[in-house]
């Protein structure tokens, strides 16, 4: 036996330089060694890199939409495909084409390996901070981050269902993985926790995703987003967002908003009308009039900024001129998103009109040697820093 375990430490190490893994012990593929990681019980700010992965990954509230899992393990995938999809698995078992984090995600990789430990404090608000956050699934994933910070600080003390009490279509699966047809939306957790391509296995839970949200936290900051809602988002309903940003929270005023343009209202009406590898330039379509909007209806006391989406040219990403201070994503040139299943093992900017690399960035990785974090948490936290400086 403890030949056995000798030989197996020995076949660990020569692979692990091989690959160049001595720089980065926690990739390390230690599987036949020691049980996986548990997801963390406590309230800890302080978390290593590969801890708050897996705690993100068994986060029952998170999309599993924003989760990346580059395993192989040649599961057909449980939900409808896209004609895109179709084309690149043609419903044979997924073998994803990232052979793994270090070997095909650099940005990630470096990620992991220079930073042993992640403070959720950073990506908590400040006390007394109304933050409204607002636009498509590139600033929903940020939102989930910070969202999911606060969950796992054990700092949420409600969550209100006013903000979607208006409309049916807030609720339900939206635009999150549903494998059912029935609205039920596929979130992280479970037996085997799962991130995409895998969405909607029957070890995941199926949860709520609407498309507003308003949470409450325990030292009277409140988090607000609006997300892919045509009922808030299209130009002909214009003052229903006027309304809302005048209401505020409970009366009180919106103290920051990170704001991103929606889509194109053909998104709304036809999807496939609006899509990120079919869309040229960014933007609304409605831009002097959304932003003139959003700069009357909120108090001038409160920090405006615009947050446009990654993945354009710079000759494609069109700032209107007279909107608030501009904040930008930091990508940190990461080739690999949740849709690199679907390409030859990265996302490229070949593949999109815009010029740019597109595609939902990854909340947390799964390979075959454990959890990574993605790149999301620190460009949220980020953003939050930005805005509070």
């Amino acid at each position: 036996m403890v030949a056995r375990s000798a030989l197996l430490i020995l076949f660990a190490a020569v692979a692990a330089r091989a690959i160049g893994l001595h720089e980065y012990k926690s990739r390390l593929d230690t599987s036949l060694l020691e049980p996986s990681p548990t997801p963390s019980s406590s309230t800890e700010v302080i978390r290593t890199y590969e801890a708050l992965a897996t705690d993100l990954f068994n986060d029952t509230d998170m999309p599993c939409t924003y989760l990346c899992d580059y395993r192989s393990i040649h599961e057909k995938i449980p939900r409808p495909l896209t004609d895109a999809e179709q084309m690149y698995i043609k419903l044979k078992p997924i073998y994803t084409s990232v052979t793994s984090v270090a070997a095909s995600c650099p940005a990630i990789y470096a990620g992991n390996k220079d930073h042993s430990s992640f403070d959720l404090s950073t990506l908590t608000l400040h006390p007394g901070t109304h933050l409204i956050m607002y636009g498509h699934s590139y600033m929903w994933e940020s939102f989930h981050t910070i969202r999911a910070a606060h969950k796992l600080l054990g700092q949420i003390t409600k969550e209100g269902a006013d903000v979607c009490k208006l409309n049916n279509e807030c609720t339900g699966a939206n635009g999150c993985v549903d494998c059912t047809g029935a609205g039920g939306a596929i979130c992280a957790g479970g037996s085997e926790p799962k991130g995409e391509p895998y969405c909607g296995g029957t070890s995941n839970f199926n949860c709520d995703c609407n498309k507003a949200y308003r949470l409450y936290f325990s030292n009277g900051a409140t988090l607000t987003g609006v997300f892919n809602w045509g009922w808030m988002q299209q130009e002909k309903y214009a003052d229903r967002l006027s309304a809302m940003l005048q209401q505020g929270v409970d009366g009180a005023a919106y103290t920051h908003a990170l704001v991103m343009e929606p889509h194109l209202d053909a998104f709304f009406t036809n999807g496939a009308g609006d899509t990120m590898d079919a869309t040229t330039t960014y933007g609304c379509g409605w831009s002097s009039k959304f932003w003139s909007l959003w700069q009357t209806d909120l108090p001038t006391t409160a920090k405006l900024y615009h947050v446009p989406a990654w993945g354009y040219s710079d000759e494609n990403l069109q700032i209107y001129s007279s909107g608030p201070p501009v904040l930008k994503f930091n990508t940190e040139n990461s080739n690999c998103t949740a849709e690199s299943q679907w390409t030859d093992g990265e996302t490229k900017a070949s593949n999109f009109k815009s010029g740019g690399i597109q595609g939902h960035h990854c909340i947390a990785v799964r390979d075959s040697s454990g959890y990574s974090l993605g790149i999301v948490p620190r460009m949220a936290a980020r953003l939050l820093a930005q805005m509070y400086s």
